[in-house]
C-alpha cells in the first residue's frame, strides 16, 4: 500500500486540513466501531502538537477513546522529556477529562515493555495513528540501524537502550503493533524534511516505510 502525500504552504492550512481529516475519518470509524471504544495512537514531537491542541474543537463523544502513547522516554513522571507531559497539556483538560490517556509508567525500559505488552496485546486494532517522521526516517523511537533489528519484533511495546537521540532509555511501540491501525497520519514540517520525504517516496528502507494503515496511510508536510 502506497502512503498519500499532501502538501501545504502554510501551517495554518496543514493543520486545519489536518483537524478535518481526523474528524471526518474518527467519525467514520466511531459509526462503523458501534459501541465499542475507541483506541488513537498519539505521538510526541513538535509536528503533532498543533493538531492535539485544536481536538476541543471537534464535538466527539471522548467518553469512548483511548489515547496511547506511540513512545516514551525511561525519565521520571515530573520530567520536562517526557513525551505525554507535553502531549497533555496539548489536548487540554476539556477532552481529556471524560477521555481515557493510558499513561507509561516510570523504570527501566525491558521492565516497562513487559508491563505494557499485557495491556496492549488485548486490542485488536487501532482507529487511528498519529506520528512524526524524524529527519533521519525514525518513526516513534524506532530509528534507522543500530534498532532495525527491533523493527519487525512480535511484541507490541520494545525496550530500547541506545537511541541516537538522548535520553538513551526509551520504549516505543513495535512496527507491528503501529500496523495494527486502520488508519495513519504522518504529520512533519519544515524545509529539514524534505529530504527524508523523498527517501520515503522512493521507498529507501527506512522505519517510515514499514508502517501502514489497514485502511489508509497519509503524510501532511507543510512546508512553511
Amino acid at each position: 500500500m502506497s502512503i498519500n502525500l499532501i502538501t501545504y504552504q502554510s501551517e495554518t492550512e496543514w493543520v486545519s486540513e489536518s483537524l478535518a481529516f481526523f474528524h471526518r475519518t474518527i467519525l467514520n470509524e466511531i459509526s462503523e466501531a458501534k459501541d465499542e471504544d475507541i483506541h488513537v495512537i498519539v505521538s510526541g514531537g513538535n509536528s503533532p502538537i498543533p493538531l492535539y491542541r485544536r481536538f476541543f474543537e471537534l464535538n466527539l463523544p471522548w467518553e469512548k477513546f483511548h489515547f496511547w502513547l506511540a513512545d516514551e522516554r525511561c525519565v521520571p513522571y515530573a520530567h520536562s522529556d517526557r513525551s505525554e507531559t507535553n502531549i497533555k497539556s496539548a489536548i487540554g483538560s476539556l477532552v481529556l477529562n471524560r477521555a481515557n490517556f493510558h499513561s507509561i509508567p516510570e523504570g527501566e525500559p525491558k521492565a516497562i515493555a513487559e508491563f505494557m505488552n499485557e495491556i496492549i496485546k488485548k486490542i485488536p486494532s487501532f482507529h487511528f495513528t498519529i506520528l512524526g517522521i524524524g529527519e533521519d526516517g525514525h518513526i516513534a523511537s524506532i530509528f534507522p540501524g543500530e534498532n532495525s533489528n527491533k523493527q519487525l519484533e512480535p511484541n507490541d511495546m520494545i525496550p530500547i537502550y541506545n537511541s541516537p537521540k538522548p535520553p538513551k532509555k526509551r520504549v516505543s511501540l513495535s512496527i507491528g503493533c503501529i500496523n495494527r491501525s486502520n488508519h495513519i497520519l504522518f504529520l512533519t514540517k519544515g524545509n529539514g524534511k524534505k529530504n527524508i520525504l523523498e527517501e520515503v517516496k522512493k521507498g529507501t528502507e527506512l522505519p517510515a516505510n514499514l508502517v501502514f494503515g489497514k485502511k489508509s496511510s497519509q503524510i501532511y508536510f507543510c512546508t512553511e
